[in-house]
């Protein structure tokens, strides 16, 4: 039986900002100060952050908030379709 490696490597989370595009300009413009970021729960696998990603999306309802960067939650739910 082949022996099996496994390697752990830390992620982007100290640096990263967002995938959207608007928020990825303004972070490369300089303007990452105007962000406040915060680890909102500890997750141990990605199927559990996304989990959580969206329950939180939803419980402070980003499609409808107009000063939320998100138009999308998951690519399914979209702002437009909200409001």
């Amino acid at each position: 039986m082949p022996i099996k490696k496994v390697i752990k490597k830390e992620s982007d989370w100290a640096t990263y900002f967002s995938s959207n595009d608007e928020i990825k300009l303004m972070v490369k413009e300089g303007k990452s100060e105007e962000f406040n970021r915060e680890i909102l729960k500890w997750c141990v696998s990605k199927k559990s952050l996304s989990y959580w990603e969206v329950w939180y999306q939803f419980k402070n309802d980003v499609l409808s908030d107009a000063n939320s960067f998100n138009n999308n939650i998951m690519g399914s739910y979209y702002r437009k379709d909200v409001i």
